[in-house]
């Protein structure tokens, strides 16, 4: 219904600011109507440029928070809303129970005053109102009864309010005249229920956009001629409009949906002759307050009425159309039918003045023509429910006195809404009507905003933007932009960025959702930009080829704040899909972001790509999700682009990395200085962290010799510190793999997480070649903790200059606690002060080792604890705490190596086994223990220190004993002076050979089986190049009547004193075997034994057995 208006003059196109009266001339009501619109338009669009579509301001900061709870129910909080430039306000649970209270006296917490317009609003208490108690929604929807989740979303628009709306427009003092109408802004929280697992606030949903989509019915007016008029009071026959009187015409879908259901009726007062409904009889007998006006405006026997209520119209449909009967005597309509159930009240509380029951005249009637004179309905036929089918598009409906209307869709195929309108003037004067061409509906628009994701019964996503953002007190903004003005197109980021001066500025990102689309967001070439948003709050999604947002050839540069969703399902043609790419840049720092970037599987794609060369790179506290969360492109093979990547000053620090792979600087990447990783918290599939570039290169002519390459001359001062990072695994990752000259690895926690069974090469650390690998590297493996993998706590596969491994926790190992392959060698190394236990439980080798050396130069195994080797293993060769396999300089001090093997399941035992050359090893004041107690049928054999220096010889280590299978690669043979290693990959020179000394000093060597097979110590050396071995000051006790001798010593020249060896039997405690060049070739001197000592098969001769105690 509308009111009684003489036209509407309002058109946006002219530019009108105001309206100014004249003096001596009169005012029309479009006059005052024309400027309340004007005024109006100028503030919805003005908030609109402000604040963007949709925004609650901080001054009521739960205004429309939607709460959900079991139930379910949904409660929804007191406050103001903007959207689209109209003000939605919830005012609250104002009642019987809860009185409102003046604004500035109801304070919050911080003592400030909640309001400052002078009004009343609710107590706190009415804070939030029920879903089911919404104001402007009477008969709420039921909620959803699933679970969800759920888009619960606003919807605003404007309504025209009578007095048949809200009698309190009457004036009482003029015995209630009708005086001036309202507009009223009205709102409803609704629910799009069940939305999909994965929708989120800024999601694209069907449902969403079929919901919002605004009416596509257009209406077209003009006139015709008729000769043959059917009043006799219109005018003659001629063109144009031929009424009587001035009209306000108005045409009003009654029905919506496709154009071959919409049905319409019309007036020509506007509909705005209408009555207040006092009650309802037997479904078809209206009490009115009054039947009309006047003799014209008023209700006739035969008209068409509209019966309705708040309740049709909240719900956006229309009333029941009837035709009427009046009893002019009685103030009654009698309708030809009864009315719908839904509009007669249920009594108590539900009345019609509770409801503003209505009723409406329209003015359609008799025969409806086409255009050409075709009879195009009847009103009169019976059946006919008073409105006006629309015709196919392109026909022409005729109302009266010579108006034909056309309706269209635009786009063809849009849907009709009911209660579209249109109003158009038709003039006496000059005999015209305002014309209409493919017109949008006047009303009744509806405005929406999303609210809150809700999945009952209590989990809820607050999808609202406060106004104003907050940018950070140090943000000082030269340009902002929000999602709204993005998305739209009105303003960009990339336009924002365009405005910035050449001197760069800040861009601040409003809240909300910046939909990308497929176009990235690219700084390039500029210099001093800061980009900055509000953390999870603002977020960009791209769908587009490559990155999304990229930084090339720039310098001081930041992004900040900022969340990017990167949608992956897109054919990238060679461009590897990122979140961010920073691509040759000087002093860039991307800093608390989160980038998400879901790959399908097997694919490609970072949250952080890193290319060309940079200078002080900073990526530090972000989040972020991606198949290599941080990574390099530089690839060698590419055709286009830099082909390396070279990274001077890069710090990667406190970030929360989730993917494949944490970081991944891997390929052709030089680091000019010490690229640093440091405190972040890794979770990888794959690899934690892969660094296998180079250090920078400094020759004279740039040109590297193989020479140079051979004595680490050409390395430069660059490398990589891996620190304090905690790093979680996949079943078949592993957490660093290193490739790079200088590495130091300190303080992390790397370790397996869940239980499903991974692979051998699943290793904590990984030290591989690099791109360059004629490189040896140096290598520092301090102070982390690791374990809980199925291959190796240290895997070393590559040649390390030096190596340097101490004051780690290797644990839970399923294969080995540190191992070396064939093909690697070590220069010098330092192994001290690590704890190596519980190791091997897992293994499918046949040989089960605490830590495996082989090929080392100079080393150095100090002060370690290895300890819990094999216990759990089913079936191995041999157990071994720690085996070295070829060494030229050897020290192994001042370890405890205890616990080695199952108590079934393995045929051999050792707690040190060294095999192959040996140019010098010291074995002193370890603590080698094998078993306190053992069971009369325990099968193991155990050996605290089982050496074998011997080149080329097979065989046991117990003379004519079975073949202990220690002939592997590396395999050593001596040529000339030199000492060669042979691999599967070749030959290289462990050493020059030379005279040699093995002393065995201060150790004590505990063990208890019965049936060992093995001694305790056995040393078997022998060739030219062995200068002899000494052997003192040990405690070796076997603590069982096992038959094996307890020490066999086979060398050119011994020297044994100050040992105590006891067994529990009467067999020989000490086996000498020297003298291969003949003379006095070995000393015993000062031991105590329980057993004979025999010297070349034969008792201690003079002097030396007066010299020990035998027993």
């Amino acid at each position: 219904m509308g009111g009684d208006y003489s036209r509407n003059s309002f058109d946006a196109l002219r530019d009108f600011a105001g309206v100014l009266m004249q003096q001596g001339h009169p005012t029309l009501d479009a006059d005052w109507n024309e400027f309340v619109a004007i005024v109006e338009r100028r503030l919805r669009a003005e908030t609109v440029d402000i604040i963007g579509r949709a925004a609650v301001p901080k001054e009521t900061p739960t205004g429309f928070q939607i709460v959900p709870a079991a139930g379910p129910q949904l409660t929804i909080g007191r406050g103001r809303m903007y959207v689209d430039g109209l003000v939605a306000e919830n005012h609250g649970l104002i009642g019987p129970d809860n009185s409102p209270i003046f604004d500035r006296s109801r304070l919050d917490s911080g003592g400030r005053a909640e309001g400052v317009l002078d009004e009343t609003i609710s107590r706190e208490p009415g804070d939030f109102i029920d879903y089911m108690a919404q104001p402007y929604l009477p008969a709420a929807p039921a909620l959803p009864s699933t679970v969800g989740p759920h888009l619960v979303y606003l919807d605003v628009w404007n309504r025209e309010v009578t007095p048949l709306k809200d009698r309190r427009l009457l004036e009482p003092a003029l015995n209630g005249i009708d005086t001036a109408t309202r507009t009223q802004t009205v709102w409803q929280v609704r629910v799009l229920a069940d939305v999909g697992a994965d929708a989120t606030c800024g999601a694209d949903l069907a449902a969403w956009d079929a919901l919002v989509a605004p009416s596509a019915a257009r209406l077209t007016t003009a006139t015709i001629e008729f000769d043959d008029p059917d009043e006799p009071c219109l005018l003659p026959p001629g063109g144009g409009y031929r009424g009587l009187e001035n009209q306000l015409y108005r045409v009003e879908l009654h029905v919506g949906g496709a154009l071959g259901d919409v049905r319409f009726k019309w007036s020509r007062d506007n509909a705005s002759v209408g009555a207040t409904i006092e009650a309802i009889a037997d479904g078809n007998r209206l009490q009115v307050r009054r039947i009309g006006r006047d003799s014209i405006l008023r209700f006739r026997t035969g008209d068409w009425v509209e019966v309705t209520d708040d309740r049709r119209e909240f719900a956006g449909f229309a009333g029941d159309l009837r035709r009427v009967e009046v009893d002019e005597d009685a103030s009654e309509l009698r309708l030809d039918s009864p009315l719908s159930a839904d509009l007669i009240p249920g009594g108590g509380a539900d009345t019609t003045a509770s409801r503003h029951s209505r009723v409406i005249r329209w003015d359609q009637h008799g025969e409806v023509r086409l255009d050409d004179g075709t009879l195009w309905v009847d009103l009169d036929a019976a059946g006919s429910d008073g409105s006006i089918p629309v015709p196919p598009a392109g026909q022409v409906v005729v109302l009266e006195a010579g108006i034909t209307v056309r309706f269209d869709l635009e786009p063809a195929g849009g849907q009709a809404k009911a209660l579209d309108h249109w109003c158009f003037a038709a003039r006496t004067a000059g005999a015209q009507i305002e014309i209409l061409d493919r017109a949008a509906p006047l009303g009744v628009h509806h405005h929406y905003a999303r609210l809150a994701m809700v999945t009952f019964p209590t989990a809820v996503v607050d999808c609202r933007t406060f106004w104003p953002p907050e940018f950070g007190d140090d943000c000082a903004c030269m340009v902002c932009v929000s999602a709204e003005e993005h998305t739209a197109g009105t303003f960009t980021i990339q336009q924002a960025v365009a405005q910035l001066p050449e001197t760069g500025g800040t861009i601040c990102l409003g809240p909300g959702t910046f939909i990308l689309g497929d176009t990235p967001v690219v700084i390039e070439d500029r210099e001093s930009i800061r980009l900055k948003g509000h953390g999870s709050a603002t977020f960009l999604v791209y769908a587009g080829r490559g990155a999304a947002v990229r930084v090339v050839e720039s310098e001081h540069i930041e992004i900040l704040d900022l969340g990017v969703f990167v949608l992956t399902d897109v054919t990238n043609a060679g461009e590897v899909p990122a979140a961010f790419l920073l691509r040759t840049c000087e002093q860039v720092k991307l800093q608390r972001s989160i980038a998400l970037l879901l790959a399908r599987e097997g694919g490609r794609g970072f949250g952080v790509a890193i290319d060309g060369t940079h200078n002080r790179l900073k990526i530090a506290d972000n989040l972020l999700f991606a198949p290599s969360a941080i990574g390099t492109l530089a690839d060698p093979e590419r055709e286009e682009g830099l082909r390396y990547c070279a990274l001077h000053d890069v710090l990667i620090q406190d970030n929360r990395l989730m993917g494949n792979r944490g970081v991944a600087l891997e390929g052709l990447v030089i680091h000019l200085a010490v690229t640093r990783i440091v405190l972040n918290a890794i979770d990888a599939f794959e690899a934690g962290i892969v660094v296998t570039g180079t250090s920078a290169i400094e020759t004279d002519d740039g040109e590297i010799t193989s020479d140079q390459l051979g004595r680490n001359e050409a390395w430069g001062p660059g490398g990589v510190a891996i620190e304090s990072n905690t790093i979680l695994l996949g079943a078949v990752a592993s957490g660093v793999i290193s490739g790079v000259p200088n590495l130091l690895l300190k303080d992390n926690e790397i370790s397996r997480l869940g239980g499903q069974e991974g692979p051998e090469t699943a290793c904590c650390v990984r030290l591989t070649e690099g791109f360059m690998p004629k490189l040896q590297p140096d290598s520092h493996i301090v102070g982390n903790r690791m374990g809980r993998v199925f291959g190796f706590g240290i895997s070393i596969e590559a040649t390390q200059a030096t190596l340097v491994i101490k004051q780690n926790l290797i644990r839970d190992c399923a294969t080995g606690g540190v191992r070396m392959v064939p093909e690697a060698q070590i220069g010098s190394l330092a192994f001290d002060n690590n704890i190596v236990e519980h190791i091997g439980d897992g293994a499918r080798d046949r040989r089960v080792i605490g830590v495996s050396l082989s090929s080392v130069v100079d080393g150095k195994v100090i002060g370690n604890s290895i300890n819990r080797i094999g216990q759990a293993v089913e079936a191995a060769e041999y157990v071994a705490g720690l085996e070295v396999h070829g060494a030229m300089l050897l020290d192994i001090s001042h370890n405890a190596i205890t616990d080695i093997g199952p108590t079934a399941g393995a045929r051999e035992l050792y707690a040190i086994r060294l095999h192959g050359p040996l140019q010098t090893a010291d074995i002193s004041a370890n603590r080698l223990i094998g078993v306190a107690s053992a069971a009369e049928n325990d099968p193991m054999s155990w050996s605290g220190i089982a050496l074998d220096a011997r080149l080329g010889v097979e065989g046991g280590l117990v003379p004519g004993g079975p073949a202990t299978g220690v002939n592997r690669f590396p395999a050593f043979m001596a040529v000339g002076d030199r000492l060669l290693s042979l691999t599967a990959r070749g030959v290289s020179i462990l050493g020059r050979r030379g005279d040699a000394q093995i002393r065995i000093d201060g150790n004590v060597i505990t063990d208890a089986r019965a049936r060992s097979q093995l001694p305790l110590v056995v040393v078997l050396a022998g060739g030219e190049g062995l200068s002899g071995c000494v052997f003192t000051g040990n405690q070796c006790r076997r603590l069982a009547a096992a038959g094996v001798t307890p020490v066999i010593l086979q060398a050119p020249r011994l020297a044994v004193a100050n040992n105590i060896v006891r067994r529990e039997s009467d067999a020989d405690a000490m086996a000498l075997q020297s003298g291969t060049f003949g003379g006095p070739t070995a000393t015993i001197v000062g031991n105590i034994t329980f057993g004979n000592i025999r010297l070349n098969g034969v008792a201690l001769p003079a002097p030396w057995q007066a010299l020990n105690v035998l027993g």
